[in-house]
């Protein structure tokens, strides 16, 4: 069967002697062959990248930094929205091919390298136009620290005696797409601003600039130079598009294939105005046909054609919370506040206002200009966040924070400190935090009786990442019968929680924690059925006792957290904060370690904690404890006769049973009380109504023996599995055979 990177090599013309190639390594031989581009075991291909030296590029990985190749893996099956895995922790490299390194080490000349975004543009232009191009992940990633150009660029440049830098970017670099409440000025100043920065770089090395992109017209069919190799085959056809990458242009070159431009005849604000980002006249002027006489959002503010004047002019106000605050949603008029805190932070809130008082502080026409929703809803989205959906309001607010790659080690130290063994399942919680917010997750615990932990800077440091979809509360906050407050909030967080004598209070995490839609209260507006999708963080600096859990509960991982070692770090909060972006960026570009096995992700198994297993201990009843103790005695007692007798490894208890050794104990209790237990918090299944075996010793003068009666009664089996360590079966069933108190001689 044909693999994906078979195929995808086929399409674009790269044979295999192009894909492989040799490079250094320890055998006697003293060099192996790798394919550049190879399919993995779930049919993605894999992506090696070359280095100077010939070899494979590495990078230092993990907490020991330890060397590993550097490998980008190109996704069959893209997974939202995403078609690339670049390794995590290390900045993105330039990608290079067998013949630019060689002319690299052979310190040939170059005229000109091209550089754009993609290996297998790179691959494809190469082998068919063989021109000399380099690959650059996004469009841009020709620069590092924001401020020059790469040092493998650099490296090249200086070694080749490159004369001319070209950036080639994609048919749809000027595409625009209206959608509501879009800015369609956003994407053009993202290549606007990357043309600018890949001027700034490289002028001042003494060379030449050039921008390129494949023209418009086929941003359709063929954006990519890869495609545009693919659908024009011919050799004429491919002749002329190499000559349109190879010539000099004037000012600006419009070809058949290629826009070119020359950098060195530009400034900033011809850039500019090439993206059509000087004024909204000009923006309009080239995106008519696609804008029509529809309103639209230019640099953040919202504009119409008017025919009379022919120009678009601006309706009222900036598409944007803090200066158009007010909304129209349903019958009602809501005023969006951001309300000060304490800790400096604001909180978003809508406060119900009347139409009055606007009509006072503006106009009645101003009322005809305020955006109109047909109700609320809340639809969680980190990374494709929209405000209006089918015309209902989205509660959820946006993550403020744009991911840029960059180190993030004081973060992954951090989570590695809070998780400890489960550091792996941590990141996916994390992970899946971010980029599948609607997702149900287990109710967090993070515990500890000791100070100086990192509980309350965990908290901290999430409600910087989210701080509007987050909210830190009380025990009391959430009995309020007005829950607007949290409701559409991506995370509860609750601090030092303690509710050790309300078993309610766990029933209701239990029931919000699956709940897919609960009813929203806030003063003065009827209730509404609205998604729920929030996750519960609880901390506590009660490590058994902060809140009763059941033994076959499934919903909670708590984790103790131990106490930082070493002089304590007073600004790692802030060290945290500046790496968001670069965090950000490692989320969306690491491979989760986990699926998807239970309706919370993880499996019970997987966040098993002996944490949680102390506050289970914790929460049993006293009748409870006094039961399990007497069963535990009872195999202790009897467990090596009964499986040697009767090959199981079980005892057998009626509610009559275990009252009478009860009440020999000194507990009283009834047999309500005892099926409560044993049905409800055991799940054990109906007793069964049939003679059973009653175990005990008997004496024979100086020896006791082992003996049974048989009864009838409804009884319940009790497994050793279920109530002795391992290490307790294996200590009853193989004892130690008796030595004699006499030594050796």
């Amino acid at each position: 069967m044909t693999t994906y990177c078979a195929k995808r090599l086929s399409e674009l013309g790269i044979n295999y002697s192009w894909n492989k190639v040799e490079i250094p390594d320890d055998s006697p031989r003293g060099k192996r062959e790798i394919e550049i581009f190879q399919a993995d075991s779930d049919d993605n291909i894999q992506i090696n990248y070359l280095a100077l030296t010939g070899g494979i590029q590495h990078y230092e990985k993990g907490r020991w930094r330890k060397e590993t190749p550097y490998v980008v893996t190109r996704l069959k099956d893209p997974v939202n929205g995403h078609k690339y895995i670049n390794p995590a922790e290390t900045a993105q490299q330039i990608f290079l091919t067998p013949k630019l390194i060689q002319q690299y080490q052979e310190g040939s000349s170059i005229n000109t390298l091209y550089l754009t975004e993609g290996q297998f543009k790179v691959a494809a232009a190469e082998v068919h136009l063989g021109l000399n191009f380099a690959g650059i992940s996004g469009i841009w990633g020709f620069r590092e620290d924001k401020v020059k150009l790469r040092e493998t660029l650099l490296a090249i440049i200086k070694t080749c005696r490159v004369k001319c830098l070209v950036l080639l970017l994609d048919a749809d670099c000027l595409q625009v797409k209206p959608e509501p409440e879009k800015d369609l000025s956003t994407r053009l100043k993202s290549f606007c601003g990357a043309v600018n920065a890949f001027r700034e770089v490289v002028l001042p090395l003494g060379i030449d600039a050039l921008f390129m992109h494949i023209h418009e017209r086929h941003e359709t069919d063929a954006k990519g130079i890869d495609d545009l190799l693919v659908k024009y085959s011919k050799e004429e056809d491919q002749g002329e598009l190499y000559k349109e990458l190879h010539r000099s242009p004037i000012f600006g070159t419009d070809g058949r294939f290629i826009r070119s431009f020359d950098l060195s005849k530009m400034d900033a604000k011809a850039v500019k105005a090439y993206f059509k980002l000087s004024n909204v006249s000009e923006f309009y002027k080239a995106y008519k046909e696609l804008l029509k006489d529809d309103e639209f959002i230019w640099n953040q503010w919202s504009y119409k054609y008017d025919e009379k004047k022919e120009k678009p002019i601006r309706t009222y106000g900036e598409k944007n919370p803090d200066n158009t605050p007010y909304r129209f949603i349903g019958v009602n008029l809501f005023k969006i506040q951001m309300k000060p805190w304490p800790d400096g932070t604001h909180r978003s809130i809508l406060t119900k206002w009347s139409v009055d008082s606007v009509k006072r502080e503006h106009s009645a026409k101003y009322l005809a200009t305020i955006p109109t929703y047909e109700g609320f809803t809340v639809i969680p989205d980190n990374l494709n966040y929209k405000r209006a959906i089918d015309g209902f309001y989205n509660r959820y607010e946006p993550v403020p924070h744009q991911a840029d790659e960059g180190p993030c080690k004081h973060t992954l130290k951090f989570i590695k400190h809070i998780f400890g063994k489960q550091y792996e399942y941590g990141l996916d919680y994390l992970q899946i935090l971010y980029t599948k917010p609607a997702e149900r997750l287990p109710i967090l615990c993070p515990i500890s009786k000791e100070r100086k932990t990192g509980k309350s800077t965990l908290l901290n440091w999430l409600k910087a990442i989210y701080p509007l979809q987050m909210g830190i509360y009380q025990n009391h906050d959430l009995d309020s019968e007005f829950n607007d407050d949290w409701v559409g909030k991506l995370i509860i967080a609750i601090d030092e929680t303690s509710l050790s004598l309300d078993p309610e209070a766990t029933e209701k995490f239990k029931f919000w924690n699956f709940a897919h839609s609960i009813f929203t209260a806030a003063k003065g507006v009827d209730r509404q059925e609205t998604p729920f999708f929030s996750k519960f963080i609880l901390t506590s600096n009660k490590e058994k006792n902060f809140l009763p859990i059941e033994e076959a509960e499934d919903r909670f991982w708590v984790i103790k957290v131990p106490a930082f070692s070493g002089k304590e770090d007073t600004e790692l909060l802030d060290k945290l904060i500046e790496e968001i972006p670069a965090f950000l960026h490692y989320l969306l570009n690491r491979e989760m370690k986990t699926e998807k096995k239970t309706r919370m992700w993880f499996t019970k198994e997987q966040i098993y904690t002996d944490a949680l297993q102390a506050v289970v201990e914790k929460s049993r009843g006293s009748v409870e404890k006094e039961i399990r103790e007497i069963i535990r005695d009872a195999l202790q007692d009897f467990l090596y006769e009964i499986k040697r007798e009767f090959e199981e490894t079980c005892v057998r208890f009626t509610r009559e049973d275990l009252i009478t050794k009860l009440r020999e104990l000194g507990t009283r209790t009834t047999k309500t009380d005892i099926s409560d237990i044993l049905r409800d918090t055991w799940k054990l299944d109906n007793p069964e109504n049939k003679r059973y075996r009653v175990y005990s010793w008997r004496s024979l003068g100086e020896k006791d023996e082992f003996y049974y009666e048989t009864q009838r009664g409804r009884y319940y089996t009790f497994e050793a599995a279920q109530f002795l360590t391992q290490e307790e079966i294996d200590q009853v069933l193989n004892p130690l055979e008796p030595t004699s108190d006499i030594p050796p001689f």
